[in-house]
């Protein structure tokens, strides 16, 4: 599969896991966003399974690649449109 059939392919994120994932990419740990959010290690593993699970990421460090990837397409263009140009041929992601 490629990049772009990927990227065609995420499921959204709800609101929590998106600002867990902006934690993530700031360098906390899981006890530091657990204690930020007044929860437990185990809620933030959680959420961050799913996140891996939505965004096909194999682990925790493939997280971070993801929500820049994510953040600067969902800036311009939506899943549909970055698919449809990547079957056109028209720019390289």
């Amino acid at each position: 599969m490629t990049f772009e059939q990927r990227v065609a392919l995420l499921k959204p994120l709800n609101t929590n896991e998106v600002e867990v994932l902006q934690e993530l990419a700031d360098g906390l740990g899981t006890a530091e966003i657990a204690a930020n959010r007044r929860t437990t290690a185990q809620v933030i593993k959680n959420c961050t399974y799913r996140e891996c699970q939505k965004l096909g990421a194999d682990n925790r460090a493939h997280l971070i690649p993801w929500r820049f990837v994510r953040g600067s397409f969902e800036k311009h263009f939506s899943p549909v449109r970055c698919a449809r140009m990547a079957s056109q041929g028209e720019g390289s992601f």
